[in-house]
């Protein structure tokens, strides 16, 4: 059995992290594991942290006012605790992982992925502004709402008080978007593909 018969097509770091960014964005709405959605934000982040130095471009995260002088790799350490966790285990096999709100920190790195992304794309997809509208509905002192909330979720996210339900609401919402369901499917290709050729 041949994996790998032959390239496909090719695709960019920066469109890696794009994909990586919706299929956390997803995840999250589906209310799926905490941690497998931490680890595909940390790789997304890693992707674009590692441009950004590339680059020479300030990071909108280290190189903010948020982080105080002294503190960036103590930052940076803790927003890699999780990846490092699975990465390390032929170095420590017996190694435990002290879990706090990994949920609530993997939405917060995912905000700061999808920043990131915007420093080199110059936009942000449909996945991502609907991330936005729902990170932002939860934490509005992080950033501006600007355009992502519709008068109705607004009012959902200032009273509903059951993050389950507004997760729902929210993928709901997405799915009847015709550009997110159109990313959603270029995102899925590959896999769509294969299962058409099973049939």
């Amino acid at each position: 059995m041949h994996v790998i018969d032959e390239y496909k097509s090719e695709i960019s770091k920066i469109e890696g992290a794009r994909r990586l960014i919706h299929a956390a964005t997803r995840m999250v709405y589906e209310s799926e594991d905490a941690l497998a959605v931490n680890l595909l934000v940390q790789s997304a982040n890693q992707v674009l942290t590692d441009l950004t130095a590339y680059y020479g471009i300030d990071d909108v995260l280290l190189d903010s006012s948020i982080v105080k002088a002294g503190q960036k790799e103590n930052v940076r350490s803790l927003f890699k605790l999780h990846s490092n966790f699975v990465k390390h285990s032929d170095r420590e096999p017996d190694s435990t992982l002290r879990i706090f709100d990994i949920g609530k920190f993997s939405e917060v790195g995912l905000f700061f992925a999808i920043l990131r992304y915007r420093q080199f794309a110059l936009q942000i997809t449909t996945h991502m502004k609907f991330y936005l509208g729902y990170y932002l509905m939860r934490n509005p002192t992080h950033g501006q709402m600007e355009d992502t909330l519709s008068e109705d979720l607004a009012k959902l996210g200032a009273t509903e008080a059951n993050i389950l339900k507004i997760r729902k609401f929210w993928a709901m919402s997405a799915l009847k978007n015709s550009n997110y369901c159109t990313e959603k499917s270029a995102d899925c290709s590959d896999v769509l593909e294969q299962i058409e050729q099973k049939v």
